[in-house]
């Protein structure tokens, strides 16, 4: 056959094929051009109607539109690329699942493997016509709104190569899923075992091991480890592409992101090419109509599902039970973990032989199954592997970062990109690099030990120094996260409690280091911050005093705090006294340049001020954001009134389950000057609600006594507290504790 010849009957294939699939071509348009378009531009001219008095709002929101839809990371159209990669991948072999359209297909003057070549590029022939003719459509659309061709070109062209490779991952392993299989409910099945069975089995190993690990670390959200550090699904292109998407709009590097995510699937498709020309190869006529049409593959779907359901089975049988934690209770694990086996093996053979009498079939396999969970979840109850106690090699770790969850970070500047609704320890993960590797492991060892001794309920194993007396369960803890990146680029997260009374000297070493300082109090994150943004206000929180300052007066403050934090440390914290705290934030019309469009965006960083902070208290008095009478409490000649209400905290507060009602409340009109004295001098002038930074120790303040003083020709009362245990004898008379 000449190469003119050869050429004419794959053409002549590739109509057949066309004319064949007319009912999908039509169903795919329609689902493009008259839903997909249609909403597209009723969203665009909704937003240009909505904001149509304010430009530059206006064309923000038209431009996040857009990158929604055909901007590099678009969800919108990763979300078409699956539905369109489903319906014409479990549309493209369908013709294997019974014998007499197997031999008529056969008998064509095509060979086999040509055969199914054709068909595999059939189906991307389809969805380069229709969604590239969408593409075109949209891209003029969007001319149209918001003009910038060059540049929406650009972005238009990015999304498509973006999508028509994970495009091609889904579509492969869709065709694989068809050539093992012999029906199509089955081949639907299939599709999405292979495309789900990692992410789901990663899932179901995280989280069993957040249950039974002591150390287990959430530092970014539950299965923190699996959802935003391992990218490298190696058959899971909608887990690669959610973790594209999601990292791309924290970083302005596109390669750092959706490139590595591109190849990732690329090679996926691939694999699955490959496997599925293979699996079309090997596979007999006679195989039409079989569930599963290779003994291998059946295998290792039994397997794997049995051993997952084994897993969540026991699991959830020991929460039914009312063990009161996973580490405890062995009998209901067990009987959990055979039950989900024995239960799934039976539902499988039932659909591999369809037939309801089948479930006795291969019963040996049941133990067997049910063993491999049981042996997992044993592993990760007693922890064979050594994980709670595990450290990294000092030879080992380029740096460390270290985050208190008492802190908190609202938003932030990374690589010129705006993060929102982030942590504290998010933050430190980007920003932190602890290099005295010793002093991080100490407090590291502290933090684990205790909380695995906590966990467990052997305070016999509680680090040196502290004692079961002063710590009765986590809350009377910090709750801290260590985090080692490791010089095979690896990062290895771990999580401890500190107790109040750990060893100062251990937390010293860290807390008082520059290199923790300049991160957990923003100092990189106030420094861009102020370039960004056109107006620093400063507010005074509690007192409300705030001022507008300059990028140089905002310089002003940062030498003033950082050479203030210089005396800094934990045992700094737990003796001083919090005055308030100052608030940074810019308003909303302040705007910063992105690669795409202007954000409105606000910030907020809040500093705790201490009583011996006395350059920042200067620069304070100095703009006149310093209020007196929150900051050293009013003179007795000031005060109009005085009143004290709520309840003493219970002795055994953080030990039992304590209920206060309304009959506890006691309140005491302070009239006498002796005992307002008294209030003044042991009250803290501030309202703790807002000390949740930094490792102040919440438990010290009496978060159910308040204090409010009206003073001469202020309208607004001040709020107070004590420090628990620590007040004038009076209040002890004349208030009681709360129930029990």
């Amino acid at each position: 056959m000449t190469l003119k010849t050869s050429s004419k009957a794959r053409m002549s294939t590739q109509k057949a094929l066309m004319k064949n699939r007319t009912w999908l071509i039509s169903l795919l348009a329609l689902i493009s051009f008259l839903g997909y378009l249609l909403i597209y531009v009723l969203s665009l001219h909704n937003i240009q109607q909505e904001f149509m008095g304010n430009a530059v709002q206006q064309k923000y929101n038209l431009m996040h539109a857009i990158s929604i839809c055909i901007g590099r990371g678009s969800s919108v159209t990763i979300f078409g690329a699956t539905i369109f990669a489903l319906l014409i991948g479990l549309n493209s072999y369908n013709y294997l699942y019974k014998e007499k359209t197997v031999d008529f297909y056969l008998s064509q003057p095509v060979k086999k493997m040509r055969y199914f070549l054709q068909v595999y590029l059939n189906g991307i022939f389809i969805y380069l016509m229709i969604m590239g003719l969408s593409y075109i459509c949209m891209y003029l659309i969007s001319i149209f709104y918001v003009g910038q061709p060059v540049l929406l070109l650009q972005n238009a062209l990015c999304s498509f190569v973006e999508c028509f490779i994970y495009f091609l991952s889904v579509f492969s392993i869709c065709v694989l899923a068809q050539t093992v299989t012999g029906n199509t409910l089955i081949s639907v099945l299939m599709s999405v075992f292979f495309l789900l069975i990692e992410l789901v089995g990663r899932l179901t190993i995280g989280f069993i091991a957040s249950e039974f690990f002591c150390t287990y670390s959430t530092w970014n959200g539950v299965n923190s480890y699996l959802l935003t550090n391992v990218v490298n699904m190696i058959s899971s292109p909608i887990y690669n592409q959610i973790i594209a998407i999601t990292g791309f709009t924290g970083s302005a590097n596109y390669g750092a992101t959706l490139l590595p995510c591109m190849g990732k699937n690329l090679l996926i498709a691939l694999v699955a090419f490959a496997l599925a020309y293979v699996s079309y190869n090997k596979r007999k006529a006679e195989y039409a109509g079989r569930p599963i049409v290779f003994p291998i593959v059946e295998l290792l779907v039994k397997i794997t599902t049995s051993v997952i359901a084994g897993i969540w089975s026991g699991f959830l049988l020991l929460i039914f039970w009312g063990v009161d934690s996973p580490t405890k209770g062995n009998l209901p694990l067990v009987i959990g973990v055979f039950l989900g086996a024995l239960i799934v093996c039976c539902i499988m053979e039932i659909v591999y032989a369809v037939d309801i009498k089948a479930f006795k079939k291969k019963a040996w396999q049941i133990p067997l199954f049910g063993v491999i969970a049981l042996l997992i979840c044993f592993g990760m109850k007693y922890d064979w592997i050594g994980y709670d106690e595990y450290i990294p090699d000092k030879s080992e770790v380029v740096d460390c970062a270290m985050a208190c969850e008492n802190e908190t970070v609202s938003n932030y500047i990374l690589n010129g990109n705006y993060i929102t609704d982030t942590t504290a320890a998010y933050y430190a993960r980007e920003y932190m690099h602890l290099t005295d590797y010793d002093a991080v492991a100490k407090v590291a060892e502290i933090g684990m030990n205790t909380k695995c001794a906590l966990d467990k309920g052997e305070y016999d194993k509680l680090p040196e120094g502290v004692e079961a007396k002063d710590i009765a369960n986590s809350a009377e803890t910090y709750t801290v996260h260590f985090m080692y990146r490791l010089k095979n680029g690896k990062i290895v997260y771990r999580t401890g409690c500190i107790p109040f009374t750990a060893n100062d000297d251990a937390m010293n070493a860290v807390l008082g280091s520059d290199e923790y300082k300049d991160v957990a109090f923003e100092f990189s994150n106030l420094d861009q911050l102020r370039n960004y943004c056109d107006g620093n206000e400063f507010m005074y929180i509690n007192g409300n005093n705030s001022v507008n300052l300059s990028k140089e007066e905002v310089d002003e403050f940062i030498e003033a705090y950082k050479t203030d934090l210089k005396q800094y440390n934990f045992s700094f914290v737990k003796r001083e006294k919090v005055l308030g705290q100052l608030a940074y934030w810019n308003s909303s019309e302040n705007t910063i340049e992105s690669e795409y469009h202007d954000y409105n965006k606000e910030f907020s960083i809040t500093y705790p001020i201490y009583e011996s902070f006395s350059n920042t208290i200067a620069f304070l008095e100095k703009y006149d954001i310093y209020d007196r009478i929150m900051m050293d409490g009013p003179n007795a000649e000031e005060i109009q009134d005085m009143s004290i209400s709520g309840w003493i905290c219970p002795s055994d507060w953080s030990k039992t389950e304590t209920t206060i009602t309304n009959e506890d409340v006691d309140y005491y009109n302070v009239l006498d000057a002796d005992e307002m004295q008294q209030v003044l001098d042991q009250m803290v002038p501030v309202d703790q609600t807002y000390l949740y930074t930094h490792w102040d120790n919440r438990a010290k303040y009496e978060q159910l006594l308040d204090i409010s003083i009206t003073c001469y020709d202020i309208d607004d009362a001040y709020s107070f507290t004590f420090i628990r245990g620590q007040y004038p004898d009076f209040i002890k008379e004349n208030f009681d504790e709360g129930s029990l």
